[in-house]
């Protein structure tokens, strides 16, 4: 028979699960980045120096990649509750690279001081943006009841 978890083991489960409830979602996240960043490369190809499109486009795949090996390690190794903080480290770490992929070149290219490439590349740094992204999904689930 099994026994309930102790209430000094209850976090640390909730924990765990939370961490693969993220793993487990995550490889449909990593397919939209792709269709995302072709749109992304459609749309700025005519308005940006194709080496700077070409070196953005790599970066975002390599990143990309680096979070679905991750996946993968996640699921052969198939940790334990007890391991779990070491492996939402890695997740968070991934994530910081893929916003950071998203966001530094539109940040950086959004300062110049030429009128189309200006506001595209702010366009684009809106639509890629996590914070506005959240702050759209928040405003749609918000609790009903209170």
């Amino acid at each position: 028979m099994v026994r309930p978890p102790s209430g000094r083991d209850l976090p640390q489960l909730v924990f765990g699960e939370q961490v693969a409830i993220v793993y487990g979602l995550t490889p449909f996240t990593l397919a939209m980045t792709i269709v995302g960043a072709n749109l992304v490369l459609f749309v700025i190809w005519s308005l940006t120096p194709h080496v700077i499109v070409f070196t953005w486009y790599g970066v975002i795949h390599l990143v990309t990649l680096g979070r679905y090996l991750l996946i993968l390690g996640y699921r052969r190794r198939a940790p334990a509750p007890e391991e779990a903080k070491p492996w939402a480290a890695r997740f968070v770490l991934g994530t910081l690279a893929a916003g950071c992929a998203w966001g530094v070149p539109s940040a950086c290219c959004c300062f110049r001081r030429r009128g189309i490439r200006r506001r595209s590349s702010w366009a684009c740094s809106r639509w890629a943006s996590p914070r506005a992204a959240c702050s759209r999904w928040r405003s749609t689930f918000r609790p009903t009841h209170r």
